[in-house]
């Protein structure tokens, strides 16, 4: 049984993680209203949302880069409801990032305790890097969220596996991404 300053523990360790998260994505949806569009988000714009979605699945432009068939079906699709402007190009990477959140508050509430919660929950959500794939028109926030999700549940399914001190799939799987990005 739990007492009450238990109690208070916990809830101040999951409020403590949840501000983190919020202020995460506050500052992702900043930076994608204040930035200016950099060239590879012009050109998902420009060249790839304004082709018909059998072009953009068949990459029939003369050039495949950066065009992520998912994101920019989210782009086309969202242009055409929405409207033109930077942050609507930029929704779909703030989805990624709500996803990346997501997976990363699921697998850290099923393997970290106590103060090691919040800790990891900063830890893996502070990356510069990444915050910058987070706030831009670009595919891989997608990507991200997708595989944090992924990651999440494989973890849930193989929970035994995965208690194991020697075990620890998630900062190689981030180092990873990062090193696929360069």
């Amino acid at each position: 049984m739990i007492d009450s300053s238990g109690q208070k523990n916990i809830n101040f360790v999951a409020g403590l993680s949840l501000l983190f998260i919020i202020l995460a994505f506050l500052y992702t949806v900043y930076r994608a209203f204040a930035l200016s569009l950099t060239h590879d988000e012009a050109l998902t714009y420009l060249v790839h949302a304004k082709g018909t979605f059998r072009q953009i699945m068949t990459f029939q432009f003369g050039f495949q880069i950066n065009n992520h068939l998912l994101h920019t079906f989210l782009v086309k699709i969202l242009i055409s409801l929405l409207g033109n402007s930077e942050i609507v190009i930029r929704i779909p990477a703030l989805i990624g990032h709500g996803f990346y959140l997501a997976g990363v508050y699921l697998i850290l509430k099923k393997m970290a305790k106590g103060f090691t919660f919040p800790i990891g929950i900063l830890l893996s959500i502070s990356n510069p890097y990444l915050l910058d794939y987070f706030s831009a028109a670009r595919g891989y926030s997608l990507g991200l969220g997708f595989s944090i999700l992924g990651l999440y549940v494989i973890i849930k399914q193989n929970s035994d596996l995965f208690y194991s001190p020697l075990f620890i799939p998630y900062p190689v799987i981030l180092g990873e991404h990062k090193r696929g990005f360069q």
